[in-house]
């Protein structure tokens, strides 16, 4: 519901029904809407930081990582409404200050897990990042956020996203230094 009806579509009357939760015991567990959208949030990021730490975790070598990193970005953005989503409440961050400090702590931590992933397959294939592992990291996110607003221009309704990230990773690799 969070991702398909966004942040301006979603009530606290309406997330309360759709929970079976009255109103009154929404606000027992949350200050607000923003609050329970940063849990959400929270959650969607950490899965995701997980997901792909274990694809690192599993490869033995870097071509095994790249080719499971690969398959998992085919479907990175199967669900474009949390990109969306995502997107949405980046708006909103720009327009509440208080929002905001929440939010920009959140989008740093998860910078900050997807960095190290990104630091440890550089390592891992001996060879110096180009950019802080942070800031690659947060132009691959919105590189994935933004070709979702795009998807609509492909005739064919593809995600443009998990390709590109793919070669621009991989041509890293290629093209970086040896540590």
């Amino acid at each position: 519901m969070f991702a398909q009806d966004g942040y301006g579509g979603a009530s606290v009357d309406t997330i309360a029904a759709a929970a079976g939760y009255s109103k009154g015991a929404f606000y027992g567990n949350f200050d607000s809407k923003e609050a329970i959208f940063l849990e959400v949030l929270e959650r969607h990021m950490a899965a995701e930081a997980a997901q792909l730490s274990r694809l690192v975790d599993a490869g033995r070598t870097v071509g095994d990582i790249l080719d499971s990193v690969d398959a998992w970005l085919d479907s990175m953005n199967a669900d474009a409404d949390w990109a969306l989503l995502a997107m949405e409440l980046q708006l909103q961050a720009r327009r509440s200050p208080g929002f905001a400090v929440q939010h920009d702590a959140l989008y740093a931590r998860h910078r900050q897990r997807l960095g190290g992933l990104i630091t440890r397959l550089f390592s891992m294939s001996g060879k110096r990042l180009p950019v802080p592992a942070e800031e690659l990291a947060a132009a691959m996110m919105a590189l994935a956020h933004g070709l979702v607003l795009q998807r609509t221009q492909y005739v064919d309704g593809s995600d443009p996203a998990g390709p590109l990230i793919k070669t621009v990773l991989r041509s890293l690799l290629a093209a970086g230094s040896p540590l």
